[in-house]
């Protein structure tokens, strides 16, 4: 079978036609190269500034806020928590009391309160305990306690009062075991240290007895100077803090539970015997 003599000719005009073709290829990207080494240029789209979108208005217009006052009357970590919507609107107390902390609870006990009395005697009151004679703890909030002085409901705010009000009662009153009628008062020692200081100089060991915290063995970390510059001895056994047993004290708080006054009173039980002291610690 013989080839048509116009073949050879129609390959050779395509090859002619191919070589051209990349011939234009190759001259547009080196025109193309030379024009961005001469003259380069922005390679990102220019940034078109459009406006932030408009916050949807709540429901009430623009004059709606919100209520704070939910943050101190609710805990947001407790299912089915009801709001305090009941709370007494009572005079603040005149007597020389100061509310040095305040422990809430979610169970039957309702919290407690650390109050200092007018003796600088500071201790841990429950509801319904009497911190002077004719007045009662009566309620527990976020920020200040409700006494019932002599019937009469009053509020005693979280920091207290200045000193030279008027008080009721006298000083031999008290709550707290160690101030006992007859029996001398603590000594007083000044580490010159924060409480978190000095706990964080200690090796606090929970000891137990019949299930429940009896007490807490007090062990220096290293160098025993810090400690005993506060009173205490390496194989203290702590039993009370601020009038409270340990066994009510939230041993990782304990640093905040003494440091929540600025005198704090300990019992400690050293080689058999109970003693109090009271430690003024340095604010931090």
């Amino acid at each position: 079978m013989s080839i048509p003599d116009w073949a050879p000719r129609l390959l050779e005009g395509l090859r002619i036609a191919l070589e051209f073709a990349l011939v234009i290829l190759a001259a547009f990207l080196v025109a193309k190269l030379a024009w961005l080494l001469v003259a380069p240029g922005e390679r990102v789209s220019t940034l078109t500034a459009r406006p932030l979108p408009v916050p949807l208005q709540q429901a009430g217009g623009p004059d709606v806020r919100a209520d704070l006052s939910l943050l101190m009357t609710t805990n947001p970590f407790q299912a089915d928590t009801e709001v305090e919507t009941d709370i007494p609107d009572a005079p603040e107390t005149q007597l020389n009391l100061k509310l040095a902390a305040l422990f809430m609870s979610t169970g039957e006990a309702g919290g407690s309160a650390t109050i200092v009395t007018p003796d600088n005697t500071s201790t841990r009151f429950e509801l319904g305990d009497e911190i002077l004679p004719g007045v009662r703890l009566e309620r527990i909030l976020s920020d200040r306690v409700i006494i019932s002085r002599e019937g009469r409901e009053e509020m005693l705010m979280r920091g207290g009062r200045e000193p030279g009000l008027s008080v009721i009662g006298d000083s031999t009153d008290s709550r707290t075991a160690t101030n006992k009628v007859g029996q001398a008062a603590p000594q007083l020692y000044e580490p010159g240290v924060a409480a978190t200081t000095l706990i964080a100089a200690l090796d606090l060991v929970p000891q137990e007895q019949n299930g429940r915290l009896s007490s807490v063995l007090l062990r220096p970390r290293g160098d025993s100077s810090l400690m005993q510059s506060a009173g205490l001895e390496p194989g203290d056994r702590l039993v009370e803090v601020n009038g409270a047993p340990v066994s009510d004290v939230d041993l990782p708080s304990l640093a905040a539970e003494l440091g929540s006054v600025g005198t704090a009173r300990v019992t400690v039980i050293r080689n058999g015997t109970s003693q109090s002291l009271d430690i003024r610690f340095e604010e931090g």
